[in-house]
């Protein structure tokens, strides 16, 4: 039968060996924890270097006046750039500073390695064709020059007006009803002795409407239609009067 000094020197013996296990199992877990950390450094720095980290597609979207080119350039991405560093929100401020862009939206994917890019571009009401340049002029009053003239198919030509004007102009123009605006092909700049805004509208189908800008809020389908389905063979013309709140069909000048 054991002693009492001899059962406390078996148990003070035993706590050794366990705590010799459990520093023995630290280090195996600190050391096994710095070989996986190795690992992951090394893995890392092998894709880093590798093609798989880099950018190889980007995909710009709903871009119909603005070239790739251009909202590329506004994003500052380009392809071989390491696909991880990219931040979506901050290449959206980039390109959302552009003066014809309304909004857009980024996805990064790293597995594929791409960019996704789309846009929302400012609409455009009109153009102008000014010493041979074409150019669209956006709801805010803003001018984008083009090249591309199909981007002019849908929309009216303005002339008569300069930078200037613009930005009044759009105020009113964007009032009258889309179904009127659609018909309109050409506006010209009218201005009298009596009043400095007026304007002439071309309509598609061969009306020629006068009116100063303050007068364009009566310009609705309704009344426009009102008139021209009454309008003599003759009467090609209608005069638009906001002080007496008329529209009045007459023989063109």
């Amino acid at each position: 039968m054991e002693t009492p000094l001899a059962t406390i020197q078996n148990e003070i013996k035993q706590e050794k060996k366990r705590k010799k296990k459990r520093r023995i199992r630290a280090w195996i877990k600190v050391v096994a924890i710095f070989l996986i950390l190795c690992l992951l450094v090394v893995a890392f720095v092998q894709y880093d270097k590798s093609k798989y980290s880099r950018v190889n597609l980007i995909a710009i979207k709903n871009n119909h006046v603005l070239s790739d080119d251009e909202v590329l350039e506004w994003s500052e991405v380009s392809l071989d750039e390491r696909v991880y560093l990219q931040v979506g929100f901050l290449i959206e401020n980039k390109i959302n500073n552009h003066p014809m862009i309304e909004d857009s939206k980024v996805s990064i994917n790293c597995w594929l390695q791409s960019v996704s890019i789309q846009i929302i571009e400012k609409k455009f009401i009109a153009y102008i064709n000014n010493n041979q340049q074409t150019s669209l002029l956006s709801e805010e009053g803003q001018l984008l020059a083009i090249t591309d003239l199909s981007l002019i198919a849908d929309l009216p030509l303005i002339s008569g007006y300069t930078n200037e004007h613009f930005e009044e102009l759009v105020k009113f123009l964007t009032r009258i009803e889309p179904s009127i605006y659609g018909s309109i092909s050409e506006m010209r700049r009218k201005p009298t002795s009596y009043d400095e805004t007026q304007i002439e509208f071309q309509m598609s189908d061969g009306i020629i409407i006068t009116s100063p800008l303050s007068g364009l809020e009566l310009l609705t389908s309704e009344n426009y239609y009102g008139v021209i389905n009454r309008l003599d063979s003759d009467k090609r013309c209608i005069l638009i009067d906001p002080f007496t709140q008329s529209m009045v069909a007459s023989v063109c000048e």
